[in-house]
């Protein structure tokens, strides 16, 4: 999903002088020219914003006498300034990546950033943004796979509304951005990155050693499969791993070729009065469906029931990771002790039919159900 910022434009009125008083940012020396006239010393601010009156990039300059003289930034001059060409823009607080054309830095404190087939540039404050150099994941094979893949199927696709579907995947893996740290950059190149373990984990929706497992490995590294046939609790695990992302405070996209796998889901959460906390989307029908009736918020009456602190949780899921690991084995040894009598009656028929006594018994040699076969 490619996500443009909002469009950004300083209101000058409610630029207050004191936070643009120091003309030293990150070390450099910051000079202002308008009209050919320094006005570095004269000046205690200065604010750059786009004109959607003028239809341009103006230049606002602070004096301590509470005066204000704007002037096009094309007729001014700021030092230092730098270019930057292709990059990737975030902004402070926010996971979202966002590839721009260019953009100019104006004594690192505003950077002017023009979007691809945007047809104005936009104003952002320095201390609020980042730029990245984008990868080279799209030179992977894995994402030239992707890219054939889904243009063969918009060449042979039956129907317009398929072949619809198929065009904007193209669009849309042409338009990803190629940054470092996703998902889908380790998964091209290989290089699965760990994450740091963070806050503990929770488990609301119950869970079994492996659902434990599988959710504490989802949240270590960047790309993890976990499969299992039906019924073997796969849907629980992803409710788990919804409650710890939600806990986390982020948002998380569930997607499947299946949308009866992502309902099920969905009905899940609700039975559990959780259904607010989800926008069903996917096609139009379930947008338009979705914003025309948006769900209610749950009334905060009757007051709920304090919740235990993570640091309670935390203990108690100890001694239960414990509890299950002892359950395991336990079942584990049966599981032996079963096969074992099983190969003692068969042991036991065989020498009876073949009219042998065996010399000694064999339970004082400890052997396993395989090591007995082997005898």
């Amino acid at each position: 999903m490619i996500h443009i910022g909002e469009i950004t434009a300083f209101d000058i009125r409610h630029e207050r002088a004191d936070e643009c008083r120091a003309h030293t940012n990150k070390g450099y020396m910051v000079s202002v020219q308008m009209g050919g006239e320094d006005k570095t010393a004269k000046i205690s601010g200065w604010a750059i914003y786009w004109s959607d009156k003028y239809e341009a990039l103006q230049l606002t300059c602070y004096y301590p006498s509470k005066k204000t003289y704007t002037r096009p930034l094309s007729d001014c001059r700021i030092s230092p300034v730098r270019e930057l060409g292709e990059m990737l823009l975030t902004k402070s607080g926010s996971t979202i990546v966002t590839p721009i054309a260019k953009a100019t830095i104006y004594g690192e404190r505003y950077a002017v950033v023009h979007y691809p087939d945007a047809d104005k540039p936009y104003v952002f404050k320095m201390d609020g943004i980042g730029f990245a150099a984008p990868t080279a994941m799209k030179d992977a094979p894995v994402f030239h796979y992707f890219t054939a893949v889904a243009t063969a199927r918009q060449e042979r696709a039956e129907s317009k509304t398929d072949r619809d579907i198929a065009a904007n995947v193209v669009r849309q893996l042409a338009r990803l951005p190629a940054s470092a740290d996703t998902a889908l950059q380790a998964y091209c190149t290989g290089r699965n990155g760990a994450q740091a373990p963070g806050q503990g984990l929770i488990y609301p929706f119950g869970l079994n050693e492996s659902q434990l497992g599988a959710v504490e490995q989802a949240f270590r590294a960047q790309v993890r499969v976990i499969e299992g046939p039906p019924g073997t609790g796969k849907t629980q695990t992803i409710l788990n791993i919804l409650a710890n992302i939600l806990l986390r405070g982020q948002t998380v996209a569930v997607l499947s070729n299946n949308n009866a796998a992502v309902e099920n889901v969905y009905e899940k959460l609700e039975k559990y009065g959780l259904g607010h906390l989800v926008a069903k989307l996917g096609n139009q029908d379930n947008r338009q469906d979705f914003f025309g009736d948006l769900p209610t918020w749950p009334s905060s009456e009757p007051e709920p029931e304090p919740a235990p602190t993570l640091e309670e949780i935390q203990a108690l899921l100890a001694r239960l990771k414990q509890h299950l690991h002892d359950h395991n084995r336990a079942a584990q040894l049966q599981l032996e002790l079963d096969e074992l009598i099983i190969e003692r009656r068969y042991l036991q028929q065989w020498q009876a039919d073949s009219g042998m006594q065996a010399a000694a018994s064999l339970d004082k040699y400890g052997l396993s159900p395989r090591k007995r076969r082997c005898c």
